[in-house]
């Protein structure tokens, strides 16, 4: 999956029109998704040495309840050309925790992105997740 942090707006917006906001994101339970994560200010990308960046999926009625984070997130390229390469594992107890009963469907969520230089920091405005049940249950 591909997308654009815009520093200016604190939006995640789609790295193939940058003015357009990303309204929502929908994942499957279980799903180790890639991501690809560009930065940019008012739809240009930028260079932002020395960036980190990271990204979390919480309940979306408690924000501070983590459900999953990306590790080992790393830049690939240079200059404009940067992105920042990690993955989001919903294969996890806490996601699995929202599906005890089996019979439910989905699930709401948050995503969010934070970006540190050693001068500044950054937190994106959070993005609506549905994450899918991929509970099957057996036929009778």
């Amino acid at each position: 999956m591909r997308l654009a942090f815009d520093l200016e707006s604190r939006r995640i917006v789609d790295p193939d029109d940058l003015t357009s906001n990303i309204p929502s994101l929908a994942f499957r339970r279980g799903e180790v998704i890639p991501v690809e994560v560009q930065i940019v200010r008012e739809g240009v990308v930028v260079e932002e040495p020395d960036a980190e960046i990271e990204f979390y999926v919480t309940e979306s009625d408690d924000f501070s309840s983590l459900l999953t984070s990306a590790d080992s997130i790393v830049a690939s390229g240079s200059g404009v050309e940067t992105v920042f390469i990690g993955s989001i594992d919903l294969d996890e107890t806490a996601v699995d925790e929202l599906f005890t009963s089996g019979a439910v469907a989905s699930v709401d969520a948050k995503i969010e992105f934070r970006l540190s230089t050693p001068a500044e920091s950054y937190r994106s405005e959070p993005v609506d997740v549905v994450i899918g049940n991929s509970y099957k249950p057996t036929p009778p």
